[in-house]
């Protein structure tokens, strides 16, 4: 294996469908990372690969339940991918930089931090079906969706999201209210540093269609739960999830 974790994700581009799976078979045995093979890839991949990390950590940790040393780690994680991202990726960045981007990335994915925690992905499902219509890279379409669907659950989640503030961005003044709208203004400035189109009209030969919105909102909810509602106490409504895309999808 190449990588330290069991995830995978199957597209079917001809049906439109882009669904992810991971057992506890898919593990590798053995990892072998070499940062240096990071230093090979464009700029494309390499800011894709840094949110892409980073949105794993909000998915798996982002919401009301709480778990304090678990928590703490994830943020770390964050705080670490918005340190060296913006370095990352620039041209002849060091091999350190490289190493610390591989080392975050792999507790981002492997799921050790998920003990005691239960998951949902909401963020994830809503890009994959953005990548499947429109084509859009997998770490892009995670930041058109991250702020609006971060603002959707801001009451639900506003303790930890002031937390998340204070500990990845240093956010210290305000309300917890006050600090956890900082949390999402300095997440959508992390995307413009990283150079991410913040929605899907801005990705490079995108054309929206009417009645875009109904097809995703129903590809999303078809090819996440059935149907049915999904996410932290099925907050993801075929309702919310049509109020995202309709502000993403622009």
């Amino acid at each position: 294996g190449s990588e330290w974790n069991n995830g995978f994700v199957i597209s079917r581009r001809e049906k439109g469908w882009k669904i992810p799976g991971g057992f506890i078979t898919t593990y590798p045995y053995f990892s072998l990372i070499d940062p240096r093979y990071t230093m090979t890839l464009p700029l494309r991949q390499l800011r894709n690969g840094v949110f892409d990390a980073f949105t794993h950590c909000i998915d798996q940790f982002l919401t009301p339940e709480e778990c304090p040393m678990f928590d703490n780690f994830w943020m770390s994680l964050m705080k670490e991918l918005v340190t060296i991202g913006p370095e990352v990726i620039k041209e002849g960045s060091s091999l350190e930089l490289h190493e610390r981007l591989c080392v975050a990335c792999s507790f981002a994915l492997n799921l050790i931090f998920t003990l005691g925690k239960p998951q949902y992905w909401e963020i994830h499902m809503l890009g994959h079906q953005l990548t499947a219509y429109y084509g859009i890279d997998h770490g892009s379409s995670l930041a058109m969706v991250m702020p609006v669907f971060l603002e959707s659950q801001l009451e639900a989640r506003k303790s930890i999201y002031a937390k998340c503030a204070e500990f990845v961005f240093g956010v210290t003044e305000g309300t917890e209210e006050e600090k956890a709208h900082a949390l999402i203004s300095h997440i959508r400035d992390f995307i413009k540093l990283l150079g991410i189109p913040e929605s899907v009209s801005k990705w490079p030969d995108v054309k929206i269609e009417s009645g875009d919105v109904d097809k995703v909102t129903n590809n999303v909810l078809e090819q996440s739960s059935r149907g049915e509602p999904f996410g932290y106490n099925k907050c993801c409504t075929r309702e919310l999830v049509h109020s995202i895309l309709e502000k993403v999808i622009v």
